[in-house]
C-alpha cells in the first residue's frame, strides 16, 4: 500500500459577479491536496466570454463579453500529472436589451428594458447626455414611457446598476 497524500482538490467555487465591458478580477482558484506545481486550465468547450485563468497563479482575469450565468470547468493538475476539475457559476450583469420597436409621434409608447445575470434590485439611468426622443423618458425600473414628441433616430445608452454588487453594465 502507497500512500501519495491528501487528494488533489481546488477552492473556492463561487466567485464575485461581473459585469459586461467591466475589467474582472475574481478570486484565485486555490489548490490543496496532490503533488506541489500545480498548472491551472479552463476544460475546452468552457463558455469563457472574454474570462482566461493564469496556468500559474489559478486567478480568473479579463472583461466579460457576454452578460449571463455561465457554468465553467475548471481543471487542475499536480506535478505528477494527476488532475482534477470542479464547475463553477460565473454571475455575469448584461444588458440583453439591444434594439427597441420604433413609434410613432403623438402615439403612447412603453417598453422595459431587460438584463441578464443581475443579483440584486437594479437601477436604470441614461448614461452621459444624450437622451431618448423628447416626450419620453426612462424610470430607474428600466421602464422607457411617455408620448414623444418629436420625430428622429435617438441613440441613448442605457445604463443598468446592480445594487448588490453595485456593479453596472450598459447598452
Amino acid at each position: 500500500y502507497v500512500s501519495l497524500g491528501p487528494a488533489l482538490s481546488l477552492s473556492p467555487l463561487t466567485h464575485p459577479q461581473g459585469a459586461v465591458g467591466v475589467a474582472y478580477t475574481g478570486s484565485t482558484f486555490r489548490a490543496a491536496g496532490g503533488v506541489p506545481g500545480y498548472t491551472w486550465g479552463l476544460q475546452n468547450g468552457t463558455n469563457a466570454d472574454g474570462l482566461s485563468i493564469n496556468a500559474g497563479t489559478g486567478q480568473l482575469t479579463g472583461t466579460p463579453t457576454a452578460g449571463g450565468v455561465f457554468p465553467m470547468v475548471v481543471v487542475l493538475t499536480d506535478a505528477s500529472g494527476a488532475a482534477v476539475n470542479a464547475t463553477f457559476t460565473l454571475n455575469v450583469l448584461g444588458v440583453s436589451t439591444t434594439t427597441l420597436p420604433g413609434v410613432t409621434v403623438g402615439s403612447a409608447y412603453s417598453q422595459t428594458l431587460a438584463v441578464v445575470g443581475g443579483t440584486g434590485t437594479l437601477n436604470w439611468t441614461v448614461k452621459g447626455t444624450s437622451l431618448p426622443p423628447p416626450g419620453l423618458t426612462l424610470n430607474s425600473l428600466g421602464q422607457i414611457t411617455g408620448t414623444p414628441t418629436a420625430s428622429g433616430t435617438y441613440p441613448f445608452v442605457a445604463q443598468a446598476t446592480d445594487s448588490a454588487t453595485q456593479l453596472s453594465a450598459t447598452q
